[in-house]
C-alpha cells in the first residue's frame, strides 16, 4: 500500500507531472493519499522514511479538527472499499475497546481464585478469560507507552489515555460511515469537501 503524508513528501517534477499533479486529485477528500496511490499505480518507486526528529507538524489543533481528521480518513475508504472500512471499524472496537469494556464483567463473574477439586487445583473458564483480558490490556498499555516514548517522543504516561483514544477512533469511524449515507460534504480545516458517490 503506497501513501503520502500530506505535510511531508518529496517528489520529482517528472513523476509529479506524470501522475497529473494535484489537479488529478483535486476532488479527493484525502488528496495526499490519492496522489500516493497514483504514484504507486503508475509503478514509480515510493519509499516511506521515518523523520520525526527532523520535521514536525500539527495535524489536529483541538478536538474538533481531530474528529474531522479521523472522519476524513474513513469516508473515502468506505466509498472505495466498504468491506475494508467496516472491518477497520470492527477491529478498532475489538482491539481498542472490547478489552476495557469486558474487564468489569469478567471481574464480576470470575471466581478470581483457584479452587481445589478432588485433589487438583482448578480454574474456571471465566478466570482464563479474565487473565487473557488483563494480559491484553497490559499489552495495549505497554505498546502505547513504547510508541509514546520512542516514536512520538512523549512522556510514557500518555499511554494511560489509550482507552479514551480508542473510544474517539471507534466513534469517529462509525460516525463517518453512518454519515456517508446522508451527507455529501466533509468539513476539514474550514473547507467543505464534496463526496463523490461514484468512487
Amino acid at each position: 500500500m503506497g501513501f503520502f503524508f500530506g505535510s511531508f513528501f518529496i517528489i520529482t517534477r517528472r513523476t509529479y507531472e506524470a501522475v497529473g499533479t494535484h489537479k488529478a486529485v483535486k476532488s479527493e477528500i484525502v488528496e495526499d493519499g490519492a496522489l500516493g496511490r497514483k504514484v504507486k499505480e503508475e509503478e514509480f518507486k515510493l519509499k516511506v522514511v521515518r523523520g520525526e526528529r527532523n520535521v514536525e507538524a500539527i495535524w489536529a489543533r483541538d478536538f474538533s479538527t481531530l474528529w474531522d481528521g479521523l472522519r476524513r480518513l474513513m469516508i473515502p475508504l468506505y466509498h472505495r472499499e466498504r468491506t475494508n472500512a467496516l472491518l477497520m471499524a470492527i477491529s478498532s472496537f475489538l482491539l481498542l475497546l472490547l478489552p476495557f469494556l469486558a474487564l468489569p464483567f469478567l471481574l464480576l463473574f470470575s471466581t478470581t481464585t483457584l479452587f481445589f477439586i478432588d485433589g487438583n487445583y482448578s480454574i474456571s473458564v471465566n478466570d482464563y478469560l479474565l487473565l487473557v483480558d488483563i494480559a491484553t490490556i497490559g499489552l495495549l498499555f505497554s505498546t502505547s507507552a513504547i510508541q509514546s516514548k520512542y516514536t512520538l517522543f512523549q512522556n510514557m504516561l500518555y499511554s494511560l489515555g489509550s482507552p479514551v483514544a480508542g473510544v474517539i477512533v471507534f466513534f469517529a469511524f462509525i460516525s463517518s460511515i453512518l454519515d456517508t449515507t446522508k451527507k455529501k460534504a466533509v468539513s476539514w480545516k474550514d473547507r467543505q469537501y464534496i463526496i463523490n458517490k461514484s468512487i
